[in-house]
């Protein structure tokens, strides 16, 4: 049995109903980077006030609820049902930070028990990277796409480093707090986490200042559809019948032209910029060769490549057309939409073309494979200056599904040009900046141009990979082992919880 020194019970639900609030306004279509700040500290106190079993399971429905709230609409689930049973095991997955620092934080002494719930973020977010499902999506790097100086750690050790940066301040505040805000108590701690954050904002100030992109940029293009694929996907699952091949050409080869004539020399088409039968794609490859030859450009063009029928056998193709008129690589998605793409379409293989050209080594993904870091780095790996995305987002997504293609920038040193249907095009050079940007909802021409470096920059991420991510998974087995080790704490040796309110105590074992 541990007594712990708490605030009374009301004090312990504000905290509850603070941390709901600001989780959901941290994640999803309102993400807000301060809120990802202090939602997870206001969880981690509420935890410490309550015993474990209660606790947890209580602020665990509460996460829950905050996350459906957030993610609805962003989530491209129709059925309430399957919603709901996905953000559940998506919420328990991601409350295992918040267990672990409740179940082992408190068998540690003094401020490395902070450490705890950082190692443990950044651990569950690394193995979730890996999903097919997700990706790096949910992870909390994602709510600082404003704070440049911070993100520019990515450069080093990924996105991981974001998370825990960010998660380690939190339960620091909550032991700061604990420790009722003695000096003499937190000084140690607050200065080593202090001169952490200083290191990494400094680190990122110096990065942002002497960024100078080498050698003469290139002008590149984005084209979008103007029409939604919607309702010509709902019609092709009900007929199996695409639109009409030249009612997608006669806009595509409008838009190409205008486009050439804004000096580009690379012009980028939008995912699902056509809905095409299998048999007709022979032709609208021929067309994007005629195009590319008439103005003399590298073309990417893309289009979902429709079967006669739903089984698994349509594809989301991406080609990319030399200024001659030659194929240069045909790529297929990689990683499909769950759900949306998943069920009909064949992935293509994880395998990253890259090719030279005038204006550096270019590559491309499409969409939703941008969302998988170790996966992109392997462009980075064949040298790639310059990355062309094809994409297709919605509203609720729009623009921080293209924002996040900013921490691909950042961790390869390459610029991403994210040419987004139905969402926000942007260019995002090798600090994350956007240096240009089109908002879909709000464009009258469709079309995008920008000028952006060709030179790469280094990164240690793209050598180094996800070496932070491991080390934090390391560190993570030794505190679990010491708090094994150290059993079950008794009330003569447990660590004490104090608060500056304290008033009352509880038992919580």
């Amino acid at each position: 049995m541990k007594n712990i020194n708490t605030g009374n019970q009301m004090i312990s639900y504000l905290w509850l109903c603070a941390a709901g609030l600001l989780f959901a306004l941290a994640v999803g279509q309102w993400s807000t980077p301060a809120a990802a700040w202090l939602a997870p500290a206001f969880m981690l106190g509420f935890l410490r006030m309550q015993k474990p079993a209660r606790g947890l399971l209580i602020g665990l429905a509460v996460y829950c609820a905050a996350f459906s709230i957030a993610l609805r609409g962003v989530v491209l689930i129709p059925s309430v049902v399957i919603f709901m049973a996905m953000i559940g095991f998506v919420s328990v997955v991601s409350f295992i930070p918040f267990a672990a620092d409740r179940l082992l934080g408190a068998r540690l002494e003094g401020f490395p028990s902070t450490l705890v719930f950082p190692l443990t973020v950044t651990a569950v977010e690394y193995i979730g990277s890996f999903s097919p499902t997700s990706g790096s999506f949910g992870s909390l790097a994602n709510t600082q796409l404003p704070n440049l100086p911070l993100i520019q750690i990515a450069s080093v050790t990924g996105i991981w480093g974001i998370s825990f940066t960010v998660s380690w301040f939190c339960s620091t505040a909550v032991w700061v707090w604990s420790q009722g805000f003695s000096w003499d108590h937190i000084r140690k701690g607050v200065c080593v986490y202090a001169g952490v954050l200083a290191a990494v904002l400094l680190f990122g100030g110096v990065r942002l200042a002497l960024n100078r992109p080498e050698g003469k940029p290139v002008m590149v293009a984005g084209v979008t559809s103007q029409h939604e694929i919607k309702p010509d996907f709902m019609k092709w699952l009900k007929t199996s019948a695409c639109p009409p091949l030249e009612r997608s050409l006669d806009e595509l080869r409008e838009k190409t032209g205008r486009a050439a004539l804004t000096g580009a020399r690379i012009i980028v088409w939008s995912e699902y910029s056509a809905l095409i039968a299998k048999q007709d794609e022979t032709a609208y490859v021929e067309c994007g060769r005629e195009l590319a030859r008439k103005h003399g450009v590298y073309l990417l063009l893309s289009a979902g490549v429709m079967g006669n029928s739903k089984k698994i056998e349509s594809d989301n193709i991406a080609v990319f057309i030399g200024p001659e008129g030659e194929v240069l690589w045909r790529y297929s998605k990689s990683h499909l939409v769950p759900g949306a793409e998943s069920y009909f379409m064949v992935p293509g293989k994880k395998d990253i073309p890259v090719v030279s050209t005038p204006y550096g080594k270019i590559a491309a993904v499409i969409c939703f494979d941008l969302d998988f870091p170790s996966y992109v780095r392997s462009a980075a790996a064949k040298g790639a200056d310059i990355i062309l995305v094809p994409s297709y987002d919605w509203r609720e997504i729009a623009p921080i599904h293209t924002y996040m293609a900013g921490f691909r920038a950042i961790e390869n040193g390459f610029t991403v040009f994210r040419v987004t249907g139905n969402g926000y095009t942007a260019a995002l050079d090798t600090t994350g900046r956007v240096i240009g940007g089109m908002d879909f909802f709000t464009t009258g021409s469709y079309i995008m141009s920008a000028e952006i470096p060709v030179k790469r920059s280094f990164t240690v991420y793209s050598v180094a990979g996800d070496w932070f991510a491991w080390l934090c998974i390391a560190a993570l087995v030794s505190l679990v082992l010491v708090a094994v080790r150290k059993g079950r704490a008794g009330p003569e040796n447990a660590p004490p919880f104090r608060c500056q309110m304290a008033k009352t105590s509880i038992s919580t074992w």
